[in-house]
């Protein structure tokens, strides 16, 4: 199988071990103008691959130029897939989404759904009864400067992430009812969101802290249904009872990123998730983009 990688960073490198472990006889090209990349199949443009058709090409590159590395290499893969966040600009995801309608070839990769902690336990049937949720997170990374310029901040980098777990506790999409931003910098993103349940009377919220500017790599959720509780740990694959009785966790096979992103690949390359991927692309984008227009009005 062709495989062209666009963009070897963090992301990239993560891609390239989880292609290796997934496919056999995986053959791995690196499209990236960093000089010092040491791979037999190195481009340093988009233009070297002018002429070749891949089976899949994955999109890793800063948000921002997502568009524009989709549309020139739209007809040079079966499959392509796309890292989060999607992009930044809601006039750039709404033409990527046209594409990806059209094309039917597109799948948006979200890792955070392939963590095996999500695994553990049924979420949405053990807080089924009750009459107050409330889910708390924080997404802490201590990224050097080079890093976070490419990301486009830490609500991008980590939005998604946040969002994929949340619904993945519930197993459904809920419709935003308030939205409080309380922190909005670049390196550090606070807000709280109230959802409509759709029992009366049940009460449902989300906390979000996502953070740069702490010497701390940490990814834990809290939900507390009423008296009970769970407390999620992303980075461990752990979960624990809030009360103390009750711990389960799951070994990493290969690292965290590189097990998340094996799982996104034999999603991707599965011929039947597609159409259900891109729903989930414009559900989870749906509540960002509400997120993001809370922010411009709260910067106004």
């Amino acid at each position: 199988m062709e495989i062209c990688i666009i963009g070897f960073g963090h992301a990239g490198k993560a891609y390239t071990e989880a292609f290796k472990g997934v496919i056999n006889e995986a053959k791995i090209s690196i499209i990236d103008t960093d000089p010092t990349v040491f791979i037999p199949e190195h481009y340093s443009k988009l233009d070297d691959i002018s002429g070749l058709i891949f089976d899949v090409i994955v999109i890793a590159t800063p948000p921002k130029t997502h568009l524009n590395v989709l549309a020139s290499i739209l007809n040079h893969a079966r499959r392509i897939i796309i890292e989060k966040p999607i992009c930044i600009e809601i006039s750039q995801y709404e033409e990527i989404m046209l594409l990806a309608r059209k094309s039917n070839k597109i799948y948006f990769a979200f890792h955070a759904l392939f963590g095996k902690e999500l695994s553990l336990i049924d979420f949405a049937t053990a807080t089924s009864a009750a009459r107050s949720i409330e889910v708390s997170h924080i997404f802490f990374d201590p990224y050097n400067q080079a890093g976070k310029d490419a990301l486009g901040g830490a609500f991008w980098d980590s939005i998604y992430n946040v969002v994929s777990v949340f619904y993945a506790f519930f197993d459904d999409y809920l419709s935003v009812e308030s939205i409080a931003i309380t922190v909005d910098r670049f390196d550090h993103f606070e807000a709280s969101i109230d959802y409509v349940a759709a029992e009366k009377g049940k009460r449902i919220s989300q906390n979000i802290s996502i953070r740069w500017d702490l010497p701390v790599n940490l990814k834990v959720s809290q939900i507390r249904a009423d008296d009970a509780g769970y407390i999620v740990n992303h980075s461990m694959q752990s979960i624990a009872k809030i009360d103390g009785i009750g711990h389960d966790f799951l070994p990493f096979q290969n690292g965290r990123l590189v097990d998340h992103y094996s799982g996104v690949v034999e999603d991707a390359l599965s011929s039947d998730t597609l159409n259900e991927n891109n729903e989930r692309a414009t559900n989870f984008s749906k509540i960002i983009w509400e997120l993001d227009d809370a922010r411009r009005r709260t910067e106004s």
